[in-house]
């Protein structure tokens, strides 16, 4: 075999491994075969006042009504919401006009094929500049990568009843996030939860 031949058949045998190597390490990434360890959507407990809802799949649950997340309600206006894990940033999508009842800017972060989780920043107002002032305190953007505990965005409080609801997906499924939270985020949530319903769980079936 010609010496060309040889060199041309290593290096594209290193170009297969390397390739190769390439996928497997992005695929790790993307299929983690592990479920995420969440800590909370809030950066700080002080800064929430309360939650009025938690997770239910039926109205069997001490806020009367189906609700598939956890509704953070900030003490002040432009209180942060972080990573719960890391991931990759999906989507950014504002949804505002007649026909939302709830005006509001989706941020969905990626974790890996199987888990993603949605935040809601739900600013109250069908004004376009309120619209425009909560999309611009969106600290992220679509692709970005994010490590857990950075900084997502800030909620703009427009109008009465502004709060942050956070939901877990897993395969396509809002679901109960609390087994994939730490315990010390567990604990967090659920001292706030108990100001507004004491002795309640995080999630109801």
């Amino acid at each position: 075999m010609k010496r060309s031949k040889v060199l041309l058949l290593i290096a594209t045998s290193l170009a297969i491994v390397i390739l190769l190597g390439t996928y497997l390490t992005v695929f790790r990434k993307r299929y983690s075969g592990s479920p995420p360890s969440m800590i909370t959507p809030y950066v700080s407990a002080s800064d929430i006042a309360s939650i009025n809802e938690a997770y239910s799949a039926s109205d069997n649950a001490p806020w009367g009504f189906v609700h598939k997340g956890i509704d953070f309600f900030p003490t002040d206006n432009y209180k942060s919401f972080r990573a719960v894990f890391s991931g990759v940033i999906k989507e950014i999508k504002l949804r505002q006009g007649a026909q939302i009842s709830n005006s509001k800017v989706d941020v969905t972060l990626e974790f890996d094929s199987s888990f993603s989780a949605v935040y809601y920043f739900e600013f109250f107002s069908q004004d376009t500049a309120d619209g425009q002032i909560q999309l611009n305190n969106i600290l992220v953007s679509e692709g970005q990568s994010v490590s857990q505990g950075d900084v997502i965005g800030k909620l703009y409080m427009a109008g009465g009843g502004s709060h942050v609801h956070f939901s877990l997906i897993k395969d396509g499924e809002m679901i109960c996030p609390e087994p994939y939270f730490t315990q010390e985020a567990k604990n967090s949530i659920l001292e706030i939860l108990h100001k507004t319903y004491p002795g309640s769980g995080m999630c109801y079936g």
